[in-house]
């Protein structure tokens, strides 16, 4: 069971009206042959679909600093992917949308789409300002994906504090990407944080000192929580080759 056309509607909904709405136009002035590819990302998408490379340009345009540009390119990738796994049936190889991506799988478009939430929630809490819609996009992907990250909800948490929102929601968020990251020090740092501000300060203390006597390492946050969507990326690229 896959999620159904809802996500597009909410998609369209949150960013109507914003200037980094340009679903199916990104492409038209940028491409992977206008922007310089780099590092394991210029490999992601060769022989992929139209999806496919919209989550390689569009990381390619984060990495330049050109948020809205990226926004669009990971919003047009959603809505590919949404559209495949809305059209996809087991017992029927045929899909109109079976073009938008070199995915066969739908497990793995399911990865994707959730991928390119977090993308979409994380440009718009750090870059466009809109910690609100981030909230919604991180649940977002958290309800898509059939194998949730511990990003998603360390995203909700950090999202409902930038906005001023319930520090009880943002703690039951933190308390469930630790359960899917028990040993995650950045996210046990954040749930500190959001305990102390809500004036819990018993546990937030020992959260603290337990914390004082291990050294954060954030490079662990990123490599280990990211390693799913890797796979899927990499097996992209392997196919590819």
């Amino acid at each position: 069971m896959f999620h159904n056309n809802s996500f597009i509607v909410v998609i369209l909904n949150l960013f109507r009206g914003n200037k980094a709405f340009q679903v199916f136009s990104v492409r038209r002035e940028y491409s992977p042959s206008t922007v310089s590819l780099n590092n394991d990302a210029s490999n992601i998408v060769i022989g992929g679909g139209d999806a496919d490379q919209c989550i390689q340009l569009g990381l390619e345009l984060e990495k330049k600093g050109l948020a809205r540009a990226a926004f669009a390119s990971f919003h047009e990738a959603a809505t590919l992917y949404q559209c495949f796994l809305d059209n996809y049936d087991e017992n029927d190889s045929s899909n109109e949308f079976g073009h938008v991506t070199g995915f066969t799988n739908p497990d793995d478009c399911s990865t994707m789409l959730s991928y390119s939430c977090v993308r979409l929630a994380h440009l718009n809490n750090d870059a466009l300002g809109d910690s609100n819609a981030a909230t919604r996009l991180y649940r977002e992907a958290a309800n898509i994906d059939l194998h949730p990250s511990s990003i998603s909800f360390d995203g909700i948490g950090t999202s409902i504090e930038a906005s001023g929102g319930d520090l009880n929601l943002s703690i039951e968020a933190y308390r469930e990407a630790l359960r899917l990251f028990p040993n995650n020090n950045e996210i046990r740092f954040h749930l500190g944080v959001a305990l102390e501000r809500l004036g819990e300060l018993d546990e937030a203390n020992r959260i603290m000192e337990k914390l004082r006597n291990t050294e954060m390492i954030h490079a662990e946050f990123e490599s280990t929580s990211w390693n799913k969507y890797n796979a899927v990326l990499s097996s992209l690229s392997d196919a590819a080759g």
